[in-house]
């Protein structure tokens, strides 16, 4: 114990010891300085320093003396557990007396040390300065019981203050001494680069630098590839065996030998790190910011740390940016397949070597990006070339897509344009890489936003990724079952977009960079030429084959003559022109308002309106927005009417054309022309216009043929009348010739010539009365007897003339009697029997038969072996064409109009007229007159 006011000489000491201790610069030092002074000053019989070990977190120990002469606990390392009396101490900073230590449950091994050494009473006193314990001291007694004075306590607490500084400054030292200075190794870096030939080589040193710096587990380079999205490994140097702990075999093709050296290179590519499996590493990058991830770090940077650990097996990771002018180029890494805390010397070297790289990248991307533009320059060169070159333009640029495909590496190169009349993309030119099929069919119409988007972008619309990507979405139903996820679309000529669209594509998401983009505009440039041409060679040809479906039509409409034949040729030629699938003529009476379906033309049996439609003209909608308007209505079928739609019935109908049939717009349209569409279109002026010329014309036609039908018909009723009442004057006058005769003979008396007088006179009367204007249907019955031999007598005189041989044969049916207009049916068999004598030469022979037939038919034949003219004889069939030039001529003139007068009258009254040729060579004209 000592005293309680210390003696002269023992501060004297204490001031040597204090002064010995600053002056003292190990630790093995101090403790023998301060060993003396406790043992004799203040009666201590065991002291030892337990230093503390933060990297193992341990007591390291240094015994000063002990009342054995072995030293057990020198150098003995003791764990911190939990509760311990050290730890106490070490955390507390406070000292802490314990009365036998051989006794202390807490105390550890040094429970049993003290009862090995001997001692009991102990003081655990703490080495600390300010807010930092180095370590503790026990100092024992062999006796029991430890209760130190103010004094003793002041004085430990300045001899361990003491020693504290001097530790603290002895940490502060070491520590400067390993403190990593960024700014030398980069200083050297820069002498060494500029003697580096290549950027490889500049990049590699870099690397090894860093690695060499740092000394993680492995530093690598990674670069940025934006049009596939991803980082890959260019350059690497790693710690001896790092490769080994990195499960990276599934990713690596760099040698088994070489990974088991210090400074193993990786190969350049063999780990990529993609965009889409780590986002949040990639926007942190692009703030150009280092990135530090350790154990500590981890938990605020989740979803990195977890992709780091999952892909990668490493435990921590520091990176640095290199961020150019064109945005982000890669970064420099640190890996670390421990957990570790990155100092802020090496984050600062890192950021500085990434800016170095910085600096000397851009001199490898500009004689790449010369050598590249030398070769982009050659390729628009030859596609101009080609492109002049009329026939060569397609070779051209099939040998432009291959350069392409090696270029971008894209998989599919399209040039479409817009055709307005059937409102799609068609693919002018396709070529594809060997795996991938070609596009069938056109592509469908863009939307209105996407048409507003080329106009908005003239240099083209890329779309990286079309799962995340809202524009053309029109498209992506058939690019995307070809397989494309990525394309760029350019317009060859940006100021008429609907002229041509250049398709880039790729069957994965790419980031199409700014040259590229260039490049793909150039060549697209290159090519408005050729579609302008192309364009202009189509609307040419467009407008060609319209005139030329114009002139068809009207060319037709004008030579048809038949109204039927005219509405089915009209719907025909409209068809034709507009290359519509159906087009009908529906004609209505303003008297009514009913219209019909008169005529259609249709490419489909299976999609056509019913013949038998009619029409409200007076109430349908539709119709009455016709009437009202001025020119084509162009209608959805979601815009019409309920009553409409019951008689507008087509299946997948999409677009319907209105055109009222009228001359004139002032004039009230006597019907509609319909066009039906399955597939709505854009329909040019032009066409529209020739279809209007079309109807105009049809209406016209149709108004004429009508008239024409019936001046036709008027004439052919006043050809019949004048045929019949020539025949008519012919039979009178020759019965008054022979009454006359027989006055002037005096044969007869005055009465029965009178009585036969009057009989031709009233005759006379009723066909001037009855038939004026027109032929009337007079029914008689006469025998067959009287009425053959009344025909026989009227042609004797030319039979005799011609010497002919004429017989009658009716034997079967002399006592039946003739019901009919007898005077007509007369005058019918007269006209065949004179033509028959007129074509038999002299000598030639004549048979009329009568015979009854079943069903009350009475059959006349005439049979000659006289000569018929073959024309006239087919211009009297039945199937004759009434509008051909030649039948009609045949029919208009001499025999040829009497015969076939004398045919239609029989039809009139209900009989049939025939005209055929025998086997045998003879004629044969053969009448059948119904008795019902």
């Amino acid at each position: 114990m000592v005293q309680s006011s210390p003696q002269p000489r023992q501060l004297a000491r204490l001031s040597q010891l204090l002064k010995t201790m600053r002056e003292t610069q190990s630790l093995e030092a101090l403790i023998a300085a301060a060993a003396p002074y406790l043992q004799r000053d203040l009666n201590y019989e065991f002291a030892w320093f337990g230093l503390h070990d933060l990297d193992s977190n341990c007591l390291v120990g240094h015994e000063a003396f002990s009342p054995i002469d072995r030293r057990l606990m020198h150098r003995e390392r003791l764990s911190l557990d939990s509760g311990h009396l050290l730890e106490q101490v070490l955390i507390e900073r406070r000292p802490l007396t314990v009365a036998d230590l051989g006794e202390a449950r807490n105390a550890g091994k040094w429970q049993t040390m003290a009862r090995t050494i001997g001692i009991q009473g102990s003081l655990l006193f703490p080495i600390h300065c300010r807010d930092r314990c180095y370590g503790v001291v026990l100092l024992a007694r062999q006796t029991w019981g430890m209760s130190p004075t103010a004094e003793e306590r002041a004085m430990l607490s300045i001899i361990l203050g003491q020693m504290a500084l001097a530790l603290e400054y002895q940490a502060d030292s070491r520590q400067q001494e390993r403190k990593k200075r960024p700014a030398e190794p980069l200083l050297r870096l820069l002498d060494e680069l500029r003697n580096l030939p290549s950027l490889e080589l500049r990049l590699d040193r870099l690397v090894a630098e860093t690695h060499q710096f740092i000394g993680a587990s492995r530093a690598s380079l990674y670069w940025f590839e934006p049009k596939h999205r991803r980082f890959w490994r260019r350059c690497a140097q790693q710690s001896p065996g790092a490769a080994a702990k990195a499960n990276t075999k599934a990713n690596t093709k760099a040698n088994t030998k070489a990974n088991t050296k210090a400074n193993t290179k990786a190969n350049t590519k063999a780990e990529t790190l993609a965009v889409a499996d780590c986002p949040s590493l990639y926007q942190s990058l692009t703030r150009d910011r280092p990135l530090s991830i350790s154990d500590t770090a981890s938990a605020l940077q989740g979803e990195i740390s977890s992709y780091l650990q999952s892909q990668l097996k490493l435990k921590a990771l520091l990176a640095a940016p290199l961020y150019g002018s064109s945005g982000l180029l890669g970064f420099f890494a640190a890996e670390s397949l421990t957990p570790r805390l990155w100092t802020e010397e090496e984050k600062q070297y890192l950021q500085g070597v990434a800016r170095l790289a910085t600096l000397i990248a851009p001199l490898g991307q500009i004689e790449q990006e010369i050598s590249q533009g030398k070769a982009d320059q050659d390729l628009i060169t030859n596609l101009g070339q080609a492109v002049r070159s009329e026939q060569g333009w397609l070779d051209g640029l099939q040998a432009i897509a291959e350069q392409l495909f090696g270029r971008l590496g894209m998989q599919r190169l399209l040039l479409v344009d817009y055709d307005p009349t059937q409102n799609h993309f068609s693919i002018v030119q396709q070529y594809q890489s060997r795996k991938n099929r070609g596009i069938s069919g056109p592509l469908p119409p863009l939307r209105e936003l996407d048409w507003q988007l080329f106009q908005q972008h003239p240099q083209g619309l890329c779309l990286e990724d079309w799962r995340d990507d809202l524009r053309l979405m029109d498209w992506k139903g058939p690019l995307e079952a070809a397989g494309v996820r990525s394309l760029m679309v350019c317009p060859t000529s940006p100021n008429a977009v609907q002229e041509g669209l250049l398709i880039l594509a790729h069957d994965h998401p790419y980031g199409w960079p700014g040259p590229e983009r260039e490049l793909v505009c150039t060549v697209a440039q290159q090519l408005s030429l050729v579609m302008h041409q192309r364009a202009a060679v189509a609307q040419l040809h467009y407008l060609e084959t319209l005139h030329q479906s114009l002139q068809w039509g009207l060319g037709r409409m004008l030579q048809e003559r038949h109204p039927d034949r005219l509405d089915e040729v009209g719907c025909q030629a409209i068809a034709r022109l507009l290359q519509a699938p159906l087009v009908g003529l529906i004609s209505w009476s303003l008297n009514d308002g009913l219209g019909h379906l008169v005529a259609s033309a249709s490419e489909d049996s299976q999609w056509q309106l019913p013949r038998s439609l009619t029409v409200d003209s007076l109430g349908d909608p539709l119709m009455q927005a016709l009437v009202q308007g001025e020119n084509v209505l162009l209608v959805y079928p979601e815009d019409l009417a309920a009553s409409t739609r019951d008689w507008l019935q087509l299946d997948g109908l999409d677009q319907i054309l209105l055109f009222p049939l009228r001359v004139h717009p002032a004039e009230v349209p006597q019907g509609a022309v319909l066009v039906a569409l399955k597939q709505r279109r854009n329909w040019p002026e032009e066409s529209l216009d020739c279809a209007t010329t079309l109807v105009v014309q049809l209406a016209g036609s149709r108004r004429g043929v009508r008239q024409l039908q019936q001046l036709s018909d008027r004439q052919e009723v006043l050809q019949q009348l004048n045929w019949y009442k020539q025949y008519c004057n012919e039979r009178f006058a020759g019965n008054l010739q022979r009454l006359l005769q027989h006055l002037q003979e005096g044969g007869g008396d005055d009465g029965q010539a009178s009585q036969r007088l009057a009989v031709v006179l009233g005759l006379m009367n009723q066909l001037s009365e009855n038939e004026r204007w027109a032929l009337k249907t007079n029914l008689q019955t006469i025998p067959i007897a009287r009425f053959l031999k009344q025909a026989k007598e009227r042609i004797d005189g030319l039979v005799s003339q011609q010497q002919l041989w004429c017989q009658f044969h009716s034997n079967e049916v002399q006592q039946l009697q003739l019901k009919g207009d007898i005077l007509k049916l007369e005058g019918i068999l007269h006209e065949i029997l004179v033509a028959a004598c007129d074509r038999c030469l002299l000598g030639g022979r004549i048979d009329v038969w009568f015979r009854l037939q079943p069903e009350k038919l009475i059959e006349m034949t005439v049979t000659d072996n006289g000569i018929l003219d073959p024309q006239l004889l087919t211009a009297l069939q039945p199937t004759a064409d009434a509008a051909d030039p030649l039948v009609q001529a045949l029919r208009s003139q001499g025999l040829g109009l009497n015969l076939s007068l004398v045919q239609r009258l029989a039809q009139q009254l209900g009989a049939s007229l025939e005209f055929l040729p025998l086997e045998d060579g003879r004629n044969m004209s053969r009448l059948l007159i119904p008795q019902d």
